[in-house]
């Protein structure tokens, strides 16, 4: 399975709608201290095993919504073959 890109809004520090895109090969995600990488994978994790997915950081599953946006949403898209 190939993920190609997520969309995440409301979710962790993403009050707002943003999109990461990812390309075939190694990817790197790089930020300052409580920037939200962690939670980019985490809406990942969300997506693919729902709220009740075991995760390190999501201990709490209600705090994973944004407390501005109150709703979260995440689209991942993916498939079965590499993109490029």
């Amino acid at each position: 399975m190939f993920y190609h890109s997520v969309t995440i809004s409301g979710f962790g520090p993403y009050e707002t709608e943003v999109m990461f895109s990812f390309d075939a090969g190694v990817n790197v995600v790089t930020g300052k201290n409580g920037s939200g990488k962690s939670s980019i994978f985490d809406a990942i994790q969300w997506c693919l095993f729902g709220p009740n997915g075991s995760s390190r950081t999501l201990k709490d599953r209600t705090s994973v919504i944004n407390l501005s946006s109150q709703k979260a949403k995440v689209v991942l898209e993916l498939s079965s073959q590499k993109l490029g």
